[in-house]
């Protein structure tokens, strides 16, 4: 299992400093991938604050390429309201210069005034994914697109320099048709934070629907993490009734016993709690599960950014790779 984290890119949290110097300080933990969220109209969830502050991924990823050497980069993930063509130019770009090592997570996202805003059809976001990979893959593997679909058109475009290594592509959403798209139309399924038992049951249902290519599928997943020397700090971070709407695939999740998410342990999987030995026992499950990465997301406690970020590349990384001798 491969470890990232979420870069606190957006909200009061977002700095210069939090940008490219805790992801140096991220590579030396230990930590392998650094993942940066899309939004252009952003609307904070109630966990997150009230600061509408949002800096591009590009724009943060090309920040951190300069200040880090071996990480791979992440989009966790794109929504597609860029023009197609020109979404491929960054991400090709963005490969050119951090010598391959990324990974294009893409989905639909959950505002609909982010296509509105971007001068796109709301009604067509389905053929607008569609497109937008199509696009994307043409240009990555042939430097070339000649495209005619039902909302977009690209008429024989060389796009130079194409990516330094292949672009694995990954679908992001939790819900069983974001399954099917990812087997679809992608390399990867990224559920993003999803409650273990749902998780469980979406990974069966990828397997039953995708036969062998599920097998290959890269799996990302991206827990909520609260972390301290003490659990009950730690638990203190967590506001259950917060974080439950927060997902647009809620939903559909599968309910724990009593039908109503009450406890964090009702939250198994969808945050990660604890001491670091608790996080770190935690983990292990979704690697039993076959998970392929698992990326820290601190936004809970993003004003302690760099303490969460020391206690896991200090403590719990070593306890798991321990436990599974990596």
């Amino acid at each position: 299992m491969r470890f990232g984290v979420l870069i606190p890119h957006f909200g009061s949290a977002a700095s210069r400093t939090n940008v490219v110097r805790l992801s140096s300080r991220a590579e030396d933990l230990g930590f392998k991938s650094l993942w940066a969220r899309d939004h252009l109209i952003w609307s904070p969830h109630g966990m997150e604050g009230s600061d509408k502050t949002f800096l591009d991924p590009f724009i943060t990823l090309s920040a951190v390429s300069a200040a880090t050497h071996e990480m791979t980069l992440g989009t966790g993930v794109i929504i597609p309201i860029r023009w197609p063509l020109k979404l491929a130019q960054n991400f090709s770009s963005l490969s050119f210069l951090n010598n391959g090592r990324i990974v294009a997570g893409i989905g639909l996202g959950y505002n609909p005034r982010e296509f509105t805003g971007a001068g796109l059809d709301v009604e067509k976001r389905e053929e607008i994914l569609r497109e937008t990979i199509e696009i994307c893959r043409q240009a990555w593997e042939n430097g070339s697109v000649d495209f005619a679909g039902e909302v977009f058109e690209v008429q024989d475009v060389e796009l130079k320099p194409r990516p330094v290594e292949e672009i694995p592509i990954v679908y992001g959403g939790n819900t069983p048709r974001a399954v099917r798209r990812a087997v679809d139309l992608t390399d990867g399924w990224y559920p993003g934070r999803i409650p273990l038992a749902t998780l469980r049951h979406r990974l069966d249902y990828m397997r039953e629907y995708g036969g062998e290519k599920a097998e290959r599928m890269y799996t990302i997943i991206q827990p909520l993490t609260a972390v301290a020397e003490n659990r009950n700090l730690a638990e203190s971070l967590v506001d259950i009734d917060a974080i439950v709407p927060s997902s647009a695939g809620a939903k559909f999740w599968d309910k724990p016993d009593s039908g109503e998410y009450r406890t964090i342990q009702d939250l198994e999987g969808l945050v990660v709690c604890g001491t670091p030995e608790d996080v770190a026992e935690q983990i292990l499950v979704f690697d039993q599960l076959g998970i392929d990465e698992f990326i820290f997301d601190f936004r809970l406690q993003f004003e302690e950014y760099e303490e969460a970020l020391e206690l896991v590349g200090d403590t719990v990384l070593p306890l798991v790779n321990a436990a599974t001798g990596a």
